[in-house]
């Protein structure tokens, strides 16, 4: 691998490709959606004369912090996912399982 020319190498080596970079761009992606949606978020709140208050300020801090949250749970189950191949299932099995539960949940509190 080390002897072939530096064009032909592949680009998933570990020494050449940084492996945060695929997990992050599923998150920064979404942001990118997130942004988007917050601009007309605050086209609304012009027109529809919302008072602001100082609580607005944390809201950056806030999207930081769950962008810092999405990144680490998409890196850790990543690695998961590159240990057990399965796991991809279990997480489509709980995912569902858990919308069926608050679906219940919201059906009993009615």
């Amino acid at each position: 691998m080390r002897d072939e020319p530096r064009g032909q190498q592949r680009p998933f080596h570990k020494d050449l490709f940084p492996r945060i970079i695929l997990p992050a761009a599923a998150a920064f992606s979404n942001l990118v959606d997130f942004l988007i949606s917050s601009v007309f978020l605050v086209g609304f709140i012009v027109y529809y004369e919302i008072p602001l208050g100082w609580n607005l300020l944390l809201w950056p801090v806030l999207v930081a912090l769950l962008m810092l949250l999405a990144l680490g749970l998409g890196a850790f189950f990543a690695a998961l996912n590159v240990k057990y191949r399965d796991i991809k299932y279990a997480l489509t099995l709980f995912h569902s399982a858990v919308a069926i539960c608050y679906a219940d949940y919201l059906s009993c509190k009615v």
